[in-house]
């Protein structure tokens, strides 16, 4: 399989459906209202004012997904916040596995059939495709005998404690690994590296699932 998303599909269309994927995650997890706050807190009222239905001429940003975990980290203790994030994220691949599956080869039969050992890094490459064409980061993945590691530049927000995007993600694929394999829990590891130009998260995906 080699998943890619449509060229002809504008990175503005799909980085805007991926937003009403994210706002209803979000208020599915911590509710309208308090969504709506977080929202209005991150200074983006358009998009506050278009929910739970969030119009679809809007367009949003990764900048505006950013703002939106940043204000999450800073309205919450640090492991509610985590918590949260993660739940966010998990809660968001149902819906994007809808939007984005068919285009990425994941609903194919021929993916399905696949043996696990295989399934799995083909849907970290897929996501991998599917991060990249939506603008949200630059991501790329290697894979080993024992593990795939998942890279994604521009983790930090705006300092280098600031890892919300991180656990966002870990959530997203928690949920995805869950689906692929059939109902099982893999522990996945987070970790930032930091370079000159840009910091790079790494999420460590092991190939068996946990005993």
């Amino acid at each position: 399989m080699n998943p890619s998303v449509p060229i002809e599909a504008s990175s503005e269309r799909f980085e805007t459906r991926f937003g009403q994927i994210f706002a209803g995650a979000l208020a599915e997890v911590v509710g309208q209202p308090q969504a709506n706050a977080l929202i209005k807190e991150a200074g983006l009222p358009e998009l506050e004012d278009s929910l739970p239905d969030f119009d679809s001429d809007l367009q949003f940003s990764f900048n505006s997904l950013k703002r939106i975990l940043l204000v999450m980290k800073q309205s919450y203790p640090q492991r509610s916040a985590q918590g949260i994030t993660q739940r966010t994220g998990e809660a968001s691949f149902s819906p994007a596995l809808r939007a984005f599956g068919p285009d990425l080869g994941l609903t194919n039969s021929s993916f399905q059939l696949l043996p696990l050992r295989r399934k799995l890094p083909e849907a970290v490459a897929a996501i991998t495709a599917l991060l990249n064409e939506l603008g949200l980061s630059k991501a790329s993945f290697l894979q080993n005998e024992e593990y795939v590691q998942l890279s994604v530049t521009d983790c930090s927000l705006e300092d280098k404690e600031a890892d919300s995007l991180a656990h966002f993600f870990t959530g997203l694929l928690r949920a995805a690994l869950y689906w692929v394999s059939g109902g099982k829990n893999f522990h996945l590891q987070a970790a930032k590296t930091f370079t000159m130009d840009e910091d790079v998260c790494q999420i460590h995906i092991p190939l068996k699932p946990a005993a």
